[in-house]
């Protein structure tokens, strides 16, 4: 609401009576206007508030939730847009962690990547079939991630700030160095670019 909407409802609840003169130029409306004023500007304040508590839309707070969730990422590329420390500390405030397929999955597209995920299966004489890759026993420790296209920001009016780059490509080194902190210990991670 504004200072206006908020008068006009301080107006309305005032008590009946001489003591409460609600003409424009009395006192009483005078006092009445004040508050209003104030209390436009504390509901302009609380929507500003509001936005602030989601990473996504914060700036003022942006430093705060960065220093909470301790960004910037040691495998996260200098210097960062706008949007791209926004994007990193809600993709930090609501991970899980997991070490399924679909988790790594998930993840390369919450940075902005499609990717799929091959895995392999040790051929074991007698529980494989004929015709299967003959893949040593240590295959199954082995996943490969395929990585398509490259990763861009745009310039966004409202988003971006003010002298950032119209246009950024972003290699997949981000990618890369995420799923290598993250992956299981045992396994061995392969990148496939196409």
């Amino acid at each position: 609401m504004d200072a206006v909407a908020y008068q006009q409802q301080l107006k309305a609840l005032s008590p009946q009576g001489l003591a409460w003169n609600l003409e424009a130029d009395s006192e009483y409306s005078k006092l009445l206007q004040s508050f209003s004023e104030a209390l436009g500007r504390f509901d302009g304040d609380i929507q500003q508030v509001i936005e602030e508590l989601d990473p996504r839309t914060a700036t003022e707070l942006l430093p705060e939730w960065e220093r909470l969730l301790e960004l910037p990422d040691p495998c996260a590329i200098q210097p960062q847009t706008l949007q791209q420390r926004r994007e990193a500390a809600h993709s930090k405030y609501i991970s899980r962690g997991a070490q399924s397929r679909a988790y790594f999955i998930s993840l390369a597209k919450s940075l902005g990547y499609e990717v799929t995920i091959d895995t392999y299966q040790a051929f074991i004489t007698g529980l494989s079939y004929c015709g299967e890759v003959l893949n040593p026993i240590n295959a199954r420790f082995v996943w490969r991630v395929n990585v398509t296209g490259e990763r861009s920001y745009r310039f966004r009016a409202g988003e971006s700030a003010c002298g950032e780059q119209l246009l950024k490509i972003v290699s997949a080194t981000q990618l890369e160095c995420t799923f290598r902190k993250l992956q299981p210990s045992h396994s061995n991670l392969f990148f496939n670019y196409s």
